[in-house]
């Protein structure tokens, strides 16, 4: 056990060394190392060349480098991810990939921040996370302001039209396992018709009706994720498909949902979204 809190101490030094002596860090991917607050030293002190950071864990140790850009990929972080080491992050306002996973320890605020901060996200990823509605509201503004009348000065009613272009660059926003989202959540995410992959898997607000507002609100979709929904209706047996396609064909292998079946509420909601998104890969 000695020698394996040697090695990743050595290995701390070595990031940190590395990371100091080049010039412009693109990216830190670590899932698995035991951090430190040094760490946070890293993203201030390259806050204008990251653009990707994955914090995200648990999963094997395993430790790999890409030299070119300096992008640093190791495994299993979440229980160090805490609020101080994720508002350092947030001076990184050129991120395009931010992954989050697992790191429950960060406060909705600190979220808020996150996302306040980093607009130029395109793929997001906060499964597991304290994500509430509030969270969803300053991330995906809505599109449509001019229900907010002379209430906005027109100055702010720019910087926030600004704000929403810059925010649809985000293609990919994975939010499996945030128990902590409402039905409040939908419209700030159905006025997000720029996403091309959407995973609220697990997630308790997901009811067969907000699946419609979605699928209709998303039309760019291209991939669906809202499997283990507990709101949702179960397989109607062991062997038919959970990922489908929208022409209806199954990804996955088993046999396709039997006709004597079609009157399931899980087949019903399978049809009527593959209708409402026939080019999507949709997990139900």
């Amino acid at each position: 056990m000695g020698l394996f809190n040697h090695f990743w101490q050595d290995l701390e030094y070595l990031f940190m060394e590395l990371s100091q002596s080049t010039r412009r860090l693109r990216g830190v991917v670590m899932r698995g190392m035991r951090l430190r607050k040094s760490l946070g030293r890293v993203f201030v002190t390259h806050a204008v060349s990251l653009t990707k950071i994955d914090l995200s864990g648990p999963f094997l140790y395993i430790m790999y480098m890409i030299v070119i850009g300096l992008s640093f990929h190791l495994t299993e972080c979440d229980d160090e991810v805490t609020d101080e080491m994720a508002t350092e992050i947030a001076h990184c306002v050129n991120l395009a990939e931010l992954q989050l996973e697992g790191c429950h320890r960060i406060s909705p605020a600190t979220l808020s921040l996150l996302v306040s901060s980093c607009l130029n996200l395109v793929v997001l990823a906060l499964g597991g996370c304290q994500v509430t509605d509030r969270v969803l509201s300053d991330l995906l503004l809505p599109l449509d302001l001019s229900s907010s009348g002379s209430s906005l000065d027109a100055r702010l009613k720019l910087a926030l039209a600004e704000r929403r272009q810059l925010r649809r660059a985000l293609h990919t926003l994975l939010l499996g396992s945030c128990h902590k989202m409402t039905a409040r959540s939908i419209p700030f995410i159905n006025s997000s018709d720029h996403l091309r992959v959407l995973k609220l898997s697990r997630c308790n607000f997901v009811t067969p009706l907000a699946a419609h507002r979605i699928a209709f609100s998303l039309s760019s979709l291209r991939v669906l994720d809202l499997s283990e929904c507990p709101k949702l209706p179960k397989k109607p047996y062991l062997g038919s498909p959970n990922v489908v396609n929208g022409s209806g064909e199954a990804d996955t292998t088993g046999e396709g949902i039997a006709n004597s079946n079609d009157q399931s509420a899980y087949a019903l909601l399978w049809r009527q979204l593959s209708a409402l998104l026939p080019s999507t890969i949709i997990k139900i």
